[in-house]
């Protein structure tokens, strides 16, 4: 285990993507208790840093982080919270997917109170998605809308948290649900159907 705690911190630490990508895998797929008391840190700084070039890593280190706190749900802590709410301002689809797992997995551990800081930029973000068609690159745009499973992960996670006592949030929210139902046609396109009704069921959940 030692030699193996050495090689890996080399890797995360050397500043290569690949190599800390193939580390960062290693972590995720073999979370040991060990490997999280020696890296925890490591991993925190690669996913929440704010000036970090490659997204990539960056997405490996959240989701990495995301399987640290499975295993040791007490790592996360409310401070977490801050650079969460930064998180969910980057504009990479791949970070914001990594993002949303990494609060799925802490509200299923500690529910949604310790998280509630950070309800404005879950909705800020789902607001976004929904009504802002050039958001996301075209890679991300199924059947005209903005990455639709995204918004699955957000819905779902916004059903988690109370009502929110902010009346500008309560607007916000208001407005999603009713573009949703104003959006909700049946056309000749299925796969377009599916994508639309999919978002459009939970959101009927929220209300």
């Amino acid at each position: 285990p030692t030699r193996a705690i050495e090689i890996i911190k080399v890797d995360l630490q050397g500043g290569q993507e690949l190599f800390q990508s193939l580390a960062l895998a290693a972590l995720a797929n073999f979370p040991l208790k060990l490997f999280v008391d020696k890296f925890a840190d490591i991993v925190f700084g690669l996913a929440f840093s704010t000036s970090y070039s490659s997204f990539y890593v960056q997405k490996r280190a959240i989701t990495c982080l995301c399987t640290f706190v499975r295993k040791v749900p007490t790592l996360y802590q409310p401070t977490w919270n801050p650079p969460l709410s930064i998180l969910l301002q980057n504009m990479n689809t791949g970070v914001l997917l990594a993002t949303t797992s990494l609060i799925s997995t802490c509200i299923s551990l500690h529910g949604s109170a310790p998280l509630i800081s950070i309800l404005d930029g879950l909705v800020t973000i789902t607001a976004r998605l929904v009504m802002d068609p050039g958001f996301l690159p075209g890679d991300y745009i199924y059947h005209g809308n903005n990455c639709p499973w995204l918004q699955i992960k957000l819905l779902k996670i916004l059903q988690s948290f109370p009502p929110p006592s902010k009346p500008a949030t309560m607007e916000t929210i208001t407005n999603i649900l009713a573009t949703y139902i104003q959006r909700a046609e049946v056309g000749e396109d299925v796969n377009k159907n599916n994508a639309t009704n999919a978002v459009l069921f939970l959101a009927l959940i929220n209300i």
